[in-house]
């Protein structure tokens, strides 16, 4: 195969999209290459239109391209849509009852099939049709696609070789092994499977694009861990996970920002009570309702000054989906060990992105921490919303509220002392460039692509720990800068504005807020203008 090519497979919601598209991802991955698997739908159950773009590639590949070699078409909007992505020599597969159609929109290939006779299998007739057109054998593919169909699956892909060998050329040169040991995952999944390595007994949480994925995940995996709860709306959400940290169970929450403002009245219980606090907080476009099934970075602001009065909070965004493995693990062991709210920011392009991945597992643990909880032998716990003292007695002495503020945001000092062993800040690049590129979260896999499409030389800096936030590495990093760009997915620029208030620095901004994420060939043409 050549070094990378990108399959678009679209159609309506409830045509099997997605599954297909992970069907694809699952198939190269286990078959030793790298896969980005980008998912773009509307906010309707059927009907709109979905789509998946399908990135392979023989190295590490971190965003998806919008430049496509093949499209698996289950409808004409399909192709009206996407035919202008088509590389020169792209393809469009498509039902025979779309090709007269189809033909009237583009001039590339178009090679129609019978895929609507296969039914609720006619997905997986369409990736195997992909494979064969590749050049890739569908024996193996059928080791993926077992589910309740297999047997219609066995069929149509059976009979689409067939059909295909009459009308193309096939060469099965591609003859991959599967080796189900490597792993294919999202950032929902990752996520979960950190937060279970740190010793997760227990989740609350509402559903809520782009974070559900996760509490379905987890629902799954009770055995593993505990129980996956979903209660009525998000204020119950987080007091319970309130009262259940109170009683000692490793807990945490998820959601996304219209369900994160109603947990800011228990987040400031939280820093009040001393209550570990782990909340997933995945990002989507507001304001409001916002546009729920798509991508933002429009709540750093939110989540850094959530809450009333001061309180010290840990807020990690993991900038990769192997990221979001293990700081999802450290987030939840730093909010026990300090007894404090711990944030894991991410946004759609982490939650529900595939990718290959391998996590390394020795890096997380389950930490224990001398805390103790209602039931324990010979101690008395208590808990109050109110200023208190250190026996938990409420009081109004200014003395002792002035003591007890300064105990909390001790904390605060202490975590950044603690994190010192971490690598807070990612350095990409041609380290100590006079030209900087900052980014932060999933707006780094674009940026890395970009910088392969562009002869301009520079370093990236991504900020994974936010607060407190790493002024002494990003001081260090800029000291001899002489052009300094900011990549964000909002609108005015929140990464900037935290650069210009924490270290004075006002930089060049990058800016999409249009709820997609960036094409890494976009921004490279945008980085060519800038720099």
């Amino acid at each position: 195969m050549k070094e990378e090519f990108s399959v678009l497979v679209g159609g309506k919601a409830g045509q099997g999209i997605k599954w297909a598209a992970e069907t694809l991802g699952k198939f190269f991955t286990y078959s030793g290459l790298e896969v980005f698997v980008y998912h773009d739908y509307e906010s309707v159950i059927r009907g709109g239109h979905n789509f998946s773009i399908v990135r392979i590639s023989k190295e590490k590949v971190y965003a998806h391209l919008n430049k496509i070699d093949v499209i698996v078409a289950f409808d004409i909007n399909t192709v009206k849509l996407h035919e202008k992505k088509l590389a020169k020599e792209g393809k469009i597969i498509c039902d025979v009852s779309l090709k007269h159609e189809a033909e009237k929109l583009t001039k590339k290939k178009i090679i129609a099939l019978p895929l609507n006779k296969f039914g609720k299998s006619a997905n997986a007739a369409g990736i195997a049709a992909c494979l064969l057109i590749r050049g890739f054998d569908t024996y193996e593919l059928l080791k993926i696609i077992k589910d309740k169909r297999i047997s219609e699956n066995i069929v149509a892909v059976n009979e689409i070789e067939q059909i295909l060998g009459k009308k193309e050329t096939i060469n099965s040169k591609h003859k991959l092994k599967i080796n189900k040991k490597r792993e294919f995952l999202n950032g929902s999944e990752t996520i979960a499977e950190g937060l279970i390595a740190a010793g997760l007994q227990r989740y609350f949480a509402y559903p809520m694009t782009p974070s559900s994925i996760v509490l379905h995940y987890l629902a799954k995996q009770q055995k593993r861990f505990g129980l996956a709860i979903q209660p009525e709306n998000e204020i119950a959400v987080a007091n319970l996970a309130l009262g259940s940290a109170y009683a000692g169970c490793k807990t945490a929450v998820g959601t996304s920002g219209g369900g994160f403002d109603l947990m800011h009245e228990a987040l400031s219980l939280s820093g009040m009570a001393e209550i570990p606090f782990v909340v997933v907080m995945a990002q989507r476009a507001g304001p409001s309702t916002g546009v729920p099934t798509y991508s933002s970075q429009s709540d750093l602001m939110s989540v850094i000054n959530a809450g009333h009065g001061e309180f010290p909070r840990f807020i990690v965004a993991p900038a990769t989906i192997e990221d979001a493995f293990y700081w999802s693990s450290r987030a939840m062991n730093i909010a026990w060990q300090f007894q404090i709210p711990s944030i894991i920011l991410v946004d759609k392009m982490i939650t529900e992105s595939d990718q290959s991945v391998e996590l390394d597992r020795k890096k997380t643990k389950n930490m224990k921490f001398n805390i103790a909880f209602p039931g324990s032998i010979s101690k008395a716990v208590k808990v109050s919303s109110n200023e208190h003292d250190e026996q938990g007695f409420t009081t109004e002495n200014p003395e002792i509220i002035k003591k007890m503020q300064e105990k909390r945001m001790k904390k605060r000092e202490n975590l950044i002392k603690f994190l010192h062993q971490e690598k807070r800040v990612r350095f990409l690049g041609e380290l100590n460039s006079k030209n900087i590129v900052f980014c932060w979260s999933s707006t780094l896999g674009a940026l890395v692509e970009a910088k392969k499409m562009t002869s301009k030389k520079f370093e990236i800096v991504a900020p994974i720990i936010l607060e407190p936030f790493p002024k002494g590495e990003i001081r260090k990093a800029v000291s001899n800068a002489k052009k300094i760009i900011c990549i964000e997915a909002n609108a005015t620029g929140q990464l900037a504005s935290l650069l210009k208030q924490k270290l004075c620095i006002d930089p060049i901004k990058i800016l999409k807020y249009d709820a997609r994420p960036f094409d890494p060939l976009e921004l490279a043409r945008k980085l060519e203008e800038v720099l």
